[in-house]
């Protein structure tokens, strides 16, 4: 499902949403320890590992919490032993979380952010790659990617979220 972002000045289409659910996805909450599989940076607040295509597949999303999207059997398997050996605990939760990428429209140029109006993107993400927030009454994680943003949202607010963004000159 695509949806486009219009830039609520000039009524001309600015932003595009792709949506997607990863699959698998799962929660990891760690008990004061990192598992080497998420990588050094994972210990950072608000950090995030990205695959070979630079999409976000962990998230550190809270303190010793993790979202870890489509993990690799490696990841998994040492997740597992993570989890036997009593370091954490984790939960699959495919279909629990959706992907809103926000992205600006070819041959447009990079126009005032659709979330603007609900926080302060820049603020927010100043030291930290991720950010688990409200946005528009939603649950959200937000993450820098490649110089555009995603959006995580629980998959019970996402019709909300669309629909909230379309009051900012949304075309649906």
């Amino acid at each position: 499902m695509n949806q486009r972002y219009m830039d609520t000045a000039g009524g001309q289409p600015g932003w595009r949403a792709e949506t997607s659910t990863p699959s698998p996805c799962y929660e990891w909450t760690g008990f004061g320890q990192v598992p080497a599989v998420l990588g050094d940076a994972a210990a950072r607040p608000g950090a995030v590992c990205r695959d070979e295509n630079g999409q976000g597949c962990a998230l550190h999303i809270g303190p010793d919490r993790w979202l870890i999207a489509a993990p690799s059997p490696a990841t998994m398997a040492t997740l597992e032993q993570a989890q036997r050996q009593g370091d954490g605990a984790g939960a699959e939760v495919t279909g629990k979380w959706r992907r809103v990428r926000l992205v600006v429209l070819p041959g447009e140029r990079a126009r005032t952010h659709p979330l603007c109006a609900a926080l302060p993107v820049d603020l927010v993400l100043a030291d930290r790659e991720c950010a688990s927030l409200w946005a528009f009454d939603c649950p959200v994680i937000v993450v820098r990617s490649d110089g555009e943003l995603e959006l995580w949202v629980e998959a019970s607010y996402e019709a909300s979220l669309l629909e909230m963004l379309a009051t900012l000159g949304v075309a649906t």
